[in-house]
């Protein structure tokens, strides 16, 4: 009898050995969290669990994974609210011993929404320095509009295309819908891109279900994108971010472009490291995206492309071409360093593109040619020079193309980026004819003689040193633009004018903003010069008037807005900006039909 009681007992402890055994979710959920805090020892993070048993987890674009049986299923988010993808982990312990098994991934649980949220420690840096001036603090920290002073500039040929899916409404961040604000009132307000050019490819468009959250995963509070980007009262937004709209887009491109038109193409996104960037619901991968852009090869003068989502930089090899300067806020294998407010290189580029960063209200030093406006090199240097745990990429044709390659178009003709920006020329030329085309430098005692013949053509700057002389023969000088002689220049400065014998210039091309023709010296009447340039705000205007009766002096910004105006007998005139920001101004001087400018800088 005593011998079968303790059989009994050795029996009931083998059956209940597993249920002592078996793991709770509040036990699984304090190994996780031990995991979180003791072995990765993240400063950030969020960790929700499954909460249901499941076989397969899908991931955001699709992707599948397998879960261990039995298993309590966790989601480890290493970066939260910043875009996908980037480092997480799926943790699963057993219910059955506790184990605990982990898998890395880049993406998330396809409906994340759908878990449990557990624990979570992350610091919003936006909240630290938003300014009600910049947000709007009612829409829980939308970009207000207005950021920039419309300059009154036109650019017909200018044509945009702006794209973010966001992939749901709880993935939509609001830093994407700002993004792309900022990008839209820049090229709406500063450089006057006509808005029937613009399309823009947002979330689910115009449809009127939420679709875009102003908060974080934990909390969100989701509407429906405004539609408005930048405040005039009409929809911007008019296609959803899918693959048909993308391809109907470019096929109209296709038929609205011509060779003189240009085309910047912005996305912000989510990317995964194949290389896809988030659609609506759906993925768009490199080799579709150079599909599009290839509808449009030889219908545009020039085509500049830039990207702020993870991994972009798996774009380069794909779309990289003839005309096409492309730059992307990452490697293909490196994510993007965001805020929940905004792209930190989206930003940054903007902000070097204009001279003028929106979000803190104060002018940027980018312009490294100091000719008062910022090519997409320039844009790109700025962005890229400021650290944003990531490797900024930069892809021009030839190498050369964004140095002439501006928002508003490109400087010169078709190929100018096909040759270097200065040449000096350092020998005397006594006959025969002989034309150069660049940018050029005359040094100092060069003599050009002997009825020789000489044109020069520069797409950029021409610069006539002190001392060089044309005796006994023509010379002819141009700044170079494509098909108009009313197309913007950027840089182009002729020095020392009078050191030339006016009988013998021909064709001289000068003006900062429009090609002029000056026929001899008598009509280069407004000649300037600056001193101290730079300054500290405090600086003496001198000129010449010619036979005017009056000259009127502007001091405009980079915006176009007139800051300073007065008119003068005189020949020199004092000025006092310190009250002034930093930056690029220009000071323009008016009399009769001729208009001289020059730049003043204030550090």
């Amino acid at each position: 009898m005593k011998k079968k009681k303790i059989l009994a007992l050795l029996f009931s402890f083998v059956f209940a050995f597993p249920l002592m055994a078996a793991t709770s979710l509040d036990q699984a959920k304090t190994k996780v969290k031990n995991y979180v805090l003791n072995t990765l020892k993240l400063s950030e993070y969020s960790v929700y669990n499954a909460k249901s048993d499941m076989s397969t987890i899908t991931l955001m674009m699709g992707k599948n994974i397998s879960v261990p049986s039995n298993s309590w299923i966790f989601f480890i988010d290493e970066h939260p609210d910043s875009d996908w993808g980037h480092d997480c982990r799926f943790a699963f312990v057993s219910k059955s011993n506790g184990s605990l098994s982990i898998m890395k991934s880049i993406l998330p649980p396809e409906k994340l929404y759908n878990w449990g949220k557990n624990f979570r420690n992350t610091t919003n840096e936006d909240a630290l320095r938003r300014s009600t001036s910049t947000y709007n603090s009612s829409n829980h920290g939308l970009i207000n509009y207005n950021l920039y002073t419309k300059t009154g500039k036109k650019s017909p040929n200018c044509y945009s295309v702006i794209i973010n899916g966001g992939y749901d409404r709880y993935n939509n961040y609001r830093r994407y819908w700002n993004n792309c604000s900022m990008i839209y009132q820049a090229l709406t307000s500063v450089y006057g891109y006509p808005k029937e050019n613009i399309y823009v490819l947002m979330g689910d468009g115009t449809n009127s279900a939420a679709d875009l959250n102003l908060n974080t995963y934990d909390d969100p509070k989701l509407i429906s994108s405004p539609l408005d980007l930048d405040g005039d009262g009409s929809a911007d937004i008019k296609y959803s971010a899918t693959k048909v709209n993308i391809s109907s887009v470019f096929n109209e491109l296709k038929s609205r472009m011509t060779a003189n038109d240009e085309l910047f193409v912005y996305v912000t996104d989510h990317g995964s490291n194949d290389g896809s960037i988030c659609l609506w619901g759906e993925s768009f991968s490199p080799s579709e995206f150079k599909t599009e852009l290839n509808k449009i090869n030889g219908k545009a003068k020039s085509i500049s492309v830039l990207m702020v989502q993870c991994y972009s930089g798996a774009f380069i090899n794909q779309i990289a071409g003839t005309n096409r300067t492309i730059m992307t806020s990452a490697s293909s294998t490196e994510t993007s360093k965001s805020t929940m407010d905004y792209s930190k290189f989206g930003r940054n580029w903007l902000a070097g593109n204009l001279g003028y960063d929106a979000i803190n209200d104060v002018n940027v030093n980018s312009d490294k040619d100091n000719d008062g406006y910022f090519s997409m090199e320039e844009s790109y240097s700025y962005a890229s020079s400021i650290p944003c745990n990531s490797t900024p990429q930069y892809s021009s044709y030839k190498g050369k193309m964004g140095q002439y390659q501006y928002l508003d178009g490109v400087i010169g003709c078709k190929y100018a980026y096909d040759i270097d920006k200065h040449i000096n020329v350092n020998s005397n030329i006594s006959s025969g004819s002989k034309k150069y085309v660049a940018g050029f430098l005359l040094d100092a005692n060069n003599k050009i003689s002997n009825n020789a013949n000489v044109e020069y053509k520069s797409y950029n700057k021409i610069s006539l040193k002190k001392g060089f002389k044309v005796s006994g023969a023509k010379l002819k000088a141009s700044i170079l633009a494509c098909n108009s002689s009313s197309t913007s220049l950027r840089s182009t400065k002729i020095e020392d004018l009078n050191d030339i014998e006016k009988e013998n210039i021909d064709d001289v091309f000068s003006d900062l903003y429009k090609l002029q023709y000056v026929d001899t010296i008598e009509d280069c009447t407004n000649i300037v010069t600056i001193s101290p340039n730079p300054s500290n705000g405090i600086f003496t205007v001198n000129f010449s008037n010619g036979n005017a009766n009056s000259i009127l002096l502007k001091i405009i910004d980079l915006f176009g807005n007139t800051i300073y105006q007065e008119e003068t007998l005189s020949n020199s005139v004092t000025i006092d900006l310190s009250d002034q920001k930093k930056g690029v101004y220009f000071v323009q001087l008016i009399s009769n039909d001729n208009t001289s400018v020059q730049k003043v800088i204030l550090k």
